[in-house]
Order: structure tokens, then C-alpha cells, then sequence
């Protein structure tokens, strides 16, 4: 008697197999994972799951499928720590159909991935990425702000690392985000994008001011600001960085700069650089939410650029914003 056919793709047909074993949920954290490199069990919980014990069970079943790779620091030496997750090899093939290209094109490479989790500068990934997913679930609980893209640094780097046509120092920027709020209660929602820079005082006070010159060579260039958030890790590191900017920079500020000590981004936490020199609404040592911060940049007169949303209809060759419209 002839054996039946099943409905369903085996394990030894490759990609059509991977499609079959993944949801909608599954190809967003891929995508998630290739655009921020490296993400906590935590952070993908809070992203995509209701409970962390439910997002380790399908990131463990997901690792099996080489969709994710995970590691951890030996607990017995380091204490207890997350898992931390990068894409596997058929994660990026799943990413590189979504996006009709190659893994050539994709510029994939699971070594530099893997490596992540003995990078010196693990902790300022994880921080910048802790404090983005922060924003990102914050409308569940918030409605105040809510996080519409969130490009991270190698993107950035790749779309304005190189200020043409002198090849002039670019942005090297964390984070590239697009928000929506309103700064007053009977405002209609506008949107605001902005660049991060994630501080942990692990440089020194001029080279954090000094990045200031790439944000303002692509002010020339696009003849416009997405304005500069920093998060530092103290007051006094803060303080220090304002006056640093006020000595090697025109008052006001030749670039739209807000900085803030706190992880809570889309709260009243941001405190514009030089803001002694502004006029109403923002005083002297005030505290701003990030959804009034582009309406006090605009009224200040600054010419803050268009979003870049990432759809189809721009002319984008790398990777587009994922939305945090995801289930």
C-alpha cells in the first residue's frame, strides 16, 4: 500500500520548512535581531511575549531551528545572567526572503555576531537596547509616547557615517528613532525623529562633545536637524557635558542637543543643552518630555528634517526601521 503524502513540508526541504515552523512573531524578531545584533531574553519578552517564561520557551525552540543563536556567561563565575540572543544562520534566511535579497547582499556574518557576548562594549549595547525597548513597550502602560522605528548604530553608520561629497565625519549615532506625542494635552500627535547616543562614561567628556561636529556636518549637508538625545549616566557627568558644549560651541547651540540621566526616555527627563539662552516654554535646569521636545526645537528655530520612516517609497538600501506595531 502506498505511503500517504503529508500536507506539510519535512524538515529535509530547507527554507520551506523554516516558513512552515515560523509565525508573523518569529520573522519580527529576526528582523529585530539583525537590525540590533544582540538582544536579552528580557528584552525580547517585553517586545514580543506576555511572559518571560513563555518567550524562553519559544526562543529555546527557535534556537533549535537555528533561527536564533543564545549564550551566557558561565553563572558559576559571573553570577546569573540572561540568555543573550543573536540571529542564526536561518534566521537570516528568513530576513533575507522578507527582503526579496541575498545573504550575500544581507551582509551576514554569524562569527561577528556570536562575538558579541565577549565584546568590551557589551554593556553600553545592552544599555542603549534596554533603554530603546523601554520606549518601545512604554505606550502599553503610557500613551503619552509611542515608538514608531528605531533604526540601530550600524545602520546609521552605513546611511550617514560618511557625510558626502568630502567624505566629511558623519554621524555615528546609537540609535535612529521616530516617535509620536503631543506636547500639550489638546495637541494633535506629531511626529519627531531623533538620534540617540547611549553614555556610559566609559570616554571622556570632550569625546562625547566632539561628536557634535558629524551632527553638524549633516546638518549642512541635509540643511536640516533630527536632533541629538543623550543619555549619561550621572548629573554631574551631565552638568560637565553641558558646559563643554557652551565653551566649543556657538549659544545657542549650532546642533539641537537634550540630554537626560534617566533610562525612561519618553518621560519629563530631557534637558535642553543650553537652555539658559531660550526663550519660554523651557527655562533655566527644566525638565522636558520627549513628546515636547520637537515642538521647543521648532519654536527655538531649528529646521528639524522630515522623518525617515523606512517605507518602499524611499530610496533605502539597508535595512528598514521594524515597527513596534507588532503583536
Amino acid at each position: 500500500m502506498p505511503r500517504a503524502t503529508s500536507r506539510f513540508p519535512a524538515p529535509n526541504t530547507g527554507f520551506p520548512y523554516l516558513v512552515f515552523r515560523t509565525t508573523p512573531r518569529d520573522r519580527y524578531l529576526a528582523t529585530m535581531l539583525f537590525e540590533h545584533r544582540v538582544l536579552t531574553s528580557e528584552h525580547i519578552a517585553r517586545l514580543a511575549f506576555t511572559t518571560l517564561r513563555r518567550a524562553n520557551q519559544r526562543l529555546a525552540e527557535l534556537t533549535e531551528l537555528g533561527i536564533v543563536d543564545r549564550s551566557r556567561a558561565n553563572p558559576a563565575v559571573y553570577g546569573s545572567s540572561p540568555y543573550l540572543y543573536t540571529l542564526g544562520p536561518q534566521g537570516a534566511q528568513l530576513v533575507a526572503g522578507e527582503r526579496d535579497t541575498t545573504m550575500k547582499e544581507l551582509r551576514y556574518d554569524r562569527g561577528v555576531l556570536l562575538r558579541q557576548a565577549v565584546r568590551r562594549d557589551l554593556p553600553h549595547t545592552l544599555g542603549c537596547n534596554t533603554a530603546m525597548v523601554r520606549l518601545a513597550t512604554r505606550h502599553r502602560t503610557s500613551p503619552d509616547v509611542r515608538l514608531h522605528a528605531w533604526l540601530g548604530a550600524l545602520s546609521c553608520m552605513r546611511r550617514w557615517g560618511d557625510i558626502a561629497p568630502y567624505h566629511r565625519e558623519g554621524v555615528r549615532a546609537d540609535a535612529y528613532a521616530l516617535t509620536s506625542g503631543t506636547a500639550h494635552p489638546t495637541d494633535e500627535q506629531s511626529r519627531f525623529a531623533w538620534f540617540f547616543e547611549y553614555d556610559t562614561g566609559s570616554e571622556s567628556i570632550n569625546q562625547l562633545a566632539r561628536k557634535l561636529r558629524g551632527y553638524q556636518n549633516f546638518a549642512h549637508e541635509y540643511r536640516g536637524h533630527y536632533p541629538v538625545l543623550v543619555r549619561v549616566p550621572n548629573t554631574a557627568r551631565e552638568t560637565r557635558l553641558h558646559e563643554v558644549i557652551a565653551k566649543t560651541h556657538h549659544i545657542p547651540c549650532t546642533v539641537p542637543v537634550a540630554t537626560t540621566t534617566s533610562d525612561d526616555l519618553g518621560a519629563a527627563v530631557w534637558r535642553i543643552v543650553s537652555d539658559e539662552h531660550l526663550p519660554a516654554p523651557v527655562y533655566a535646569g527644566q525638565r522636558s518630555p520627549l513628546s515636547a521636545l520637537g515642538f521647543i526645537f521648532t519654536t527655538v528655530g531649528y529646521r528639524l528634517l522630515e522623518p525617515l520612516t523606512g517605507g518602499d517609497d524611499e530610496d533605502d538600501e539597508y535595512v528598514p526601521a521594524p515597527t513596534m506595531d507588532q503583536p
